[in-house]
């Protein structure tokens, strides 16, 4: 097989991993900052769409991150197990050549980045107090900090592994 597929399989491994990641977190702030979707919601999969005989229905946005949320991860492993069949076809020299590790140092200080600018612009807009709230309930100073520990986090991460690299 081609080796570019591997690579493209890779990419959309990565792709789903972010939407999972997001949504997950949209569906945090949805549940427990917002308010916006009770227990009963999340329980019965069918009230989601138009026509389950509900009242108040989640809106486009929310549909989204509620199918993004389940299908993500089961897209994630469905992708993940491919990679382990085909790799194991390919054999282990030319899958580790195709196939690195998740760099989960870049990801959480890229996350922790976006999240700490987020938090600073909204507090700029908005004006709300600001509460170092770490559950995230309330006020943006929580996703300041929170944001500021996993950039700290990933760059040290990444630090370590440049240093056990240049060690080797």
């Amino acid at each position: 097989m081609d080796a570019a597929v591997p690579k493209l399989m890779q990419k959309m491994r990565w792709l789903v991993a972010v939407a999972w990641c997001l949504s997950w977190f949209e569906l945090y702030l949805e549940v427990y900052r917002y308010h916006h979707v009770s227990r009963s919601v999340l329980v019965n999969p069918a009230s989601w769409f138009p026509g389950a005989g509900l009242q108040a229905r989640p809106g486009g946005w929310l549909q989204a991150i509620l199918v993004c949320s389940v299908l993500a991860p089961l897209l994630f492993a469905f992708l993940v197990f491919w990679s382990k069949l085909h790799r194991s076809r390919l054999g282990d020299s030319a899958a580790t050549r195709v196939d690195a590790s998740f760099p989960f140092g870049w990801a959480a200080a890229v996350f922790g980045l976006v999240l700490s600018v987020l938090g600073a612009v909204n507090q700029l807009i908005r004006r709300p107090p600001l509460n170092a709230d770490l559950t995230l309930r309330k006020g943006n100073g929580g996703f300041i900090i929170v944001g500021m520990a996993l950039l700290t986090a990933g760059l040290l991460s990444l630090r370590l592994a440049r240093g056990a690299v240049k060690r080797d």
